[in-house]
């Protein structure tokens, strides 16, 4: 189970917000912090880590497998689940298409011969009856000719019964409850194999390995958070206007991000997000006074294609005004 949210790191603007112009553009300077988009990846499936392929600081793409839970007894299962579906399967298809014309013909030899063996002993039983009762044969003798004729009727009757169902189409009765049990076994079958493939934990997102929360060897219940997967690809800073200055602020309108640790280089970036409602300062402000005030936050989506801007950074921004 992967939950998506951002790292609660210091989300303050500190109100500190400067009107310029420069150039005969009108600016708005802010000050807050980066924050970048964090997913926990979490198992649904309970069993034992077998294998951790990935540790803190790892960069992951999207896809990448990140551990390995026993797979062992829901392989037997997946291949049990198969096996039984197959056979319905076949089952299904031998009632909806009807038997194969060699079926058939090799059915309908079959009772000829066995109609051919009854009529012979059916001879053999009349004429070795008229000899008992001259006295020429024995009883026991008669008995057993009269056992093979019985058994050569019941043969005769099995080969006519098999060759009338191969050639009997199958009533839609038959045909819906055939299917409805292929679904059921097409269905169970999935569910295991889902089970079996979320043994592979898998991440979300391209990212780094910001934690690592278990060891190899070691077991987990489904929903136990396994990983944190930071995304610096897509980070924002979060910045607090005053109310004084939000109707200046648009979507799309670009900024300038200036970070301490990069004292050279201009960021880009450009305004996502305004938020509809406003909301008092951040408790983190230390003043009441400025605590009192009414702000709206603002997102901005800043490039960060060499990875270079870390969450939890402050920065400054330059949000160009329309």
């Amino acid at each position: 189970m992967n939950r998506l949210y951002f790292i609660p790191v210091i989300l303050i603007s500190f109100l500190i917000s400067s009107c310029g112009k420069g150039d005969d553009e009108e600016y708005l300077e802010l000050t807050g912090n980066l924050e970048a988009v964090t997913v926990t990846v979490s198992n649904k499936t309970a069993g034992t880590i077998i294998k951790l392929m990935a540790d803190e600081g790892f960069k992951a793409e999207k896809g990448d497998t990140l551990a390995i839970i026993d797979t062992e007894a829901l392989l037997l299962q997946l291949q049990q689940a198969r096996a039984n579906r197959e056979a319905i399967q076949a089952q299904f298809l031998l009632l909806k298409n009807g038997a194969r014309k060699e079926d058939i013909a090799q059915a309908e030899s079959i009772y000829k011969q066995t109609e051919a063996a009854y009529k012979t002993s059916l001879t053999d039983l009349q004429r070795i009856e008229a000899l008992l009762q001259s006295g020429s044969v024995t009883q026991k003798q008669f008995d057993d000719i009269q056992l093979v004729t019985e058994t050569r009727r019941l043969q005769m009757a099995s080969a006519l019964e098999n060759l009338n169902k191969l050639r009997s189409i199958a009533r839609p009765e038959e045909l819906m409850q055939a299917k409805a049990r292929l679904d059921q076994a097409v269905a169970a079958e999935e569910i295991i194999a889902k089970s079996y493939r979320d043994c592979f934990i898998l991440s979300p997102v391209s990212g780094y390995i910001s934690k690592s929360f278990f060891e190899e060897g070691e077991l987990v219940q489904p929903g136990t958070a396994l990983f944190k997967v930071t995304n610096l690809d897509n980070i924002e800073l979060i910045v607090y206007p005053e109310q004084t200055h939000i109707g200046k602020i648009q979507i799309n309108d670009r900024a300038d991000i200036m970070i301490d640790s990069f004292p050279d280089k201009t960021f880009k970036g450009k305004i996502v997000y305004i938020s509809p409602e406003a909301e008092f300062t951040p408790k983190n402000i230390q003043t009441k006074e400025e605590r009192s005030k009414l702000v709206f936050a603002v997102k901005i989506a800043v490039e960060n294609n060499q990875n270079q801007l870390k969450s939890g950074l402050p920065a400054d921004a330059r949000i160009y005004l329309k």
